[in-house]
């Protein structure tokens, strides 16, 4: 596999103020930010975006009720789904994926 494809596989990316974006790179999870914020990133307040591990699992909220659920996904209750960061990547596409502020 050449440096092109590995450029090509979605991955999530989390930062330090509990942002989760799916995105191809660490400045590619920059830009996502941007585009779901509207304004430009601050890496002093917000830290930089870390990759997460594929195999690593996410319990996600579904507050609105309208997200695509993995199909592996595990239902955790009523509105609260955990699947790997992989299942969720390969189901969601680029895109803010969650915060976990209150």
């Amino acid at each position: 596999m050449n440096d092109k494809n590995v450029l090509n596989v979605l991955s999530v990316y989390s930062n330090d103020v509990t942002d989760w974006v799916i995105a191809y790179s660490r400045e590619d999870a920059v830009k996502v930010w941007e585009q779901t914020a509207g304004e430009s990133y601050n890496i002093e307040d917000c830290g930089e975006f870390v990759k997460e591990e594929d195999n690593k699992n996410i319990t996600f909220f579904d507050e609105d009720s309208n997200t695509t659920i993995p199909v592996n996904a595990t239902r955790v209750s009523d509105r609260m789904f955990r699947a790997t960061c992989r299942e969720w990547a390969d189901t969601l596409g680029r895109s803010f994926f969650c915060s976990t502020e209150c």
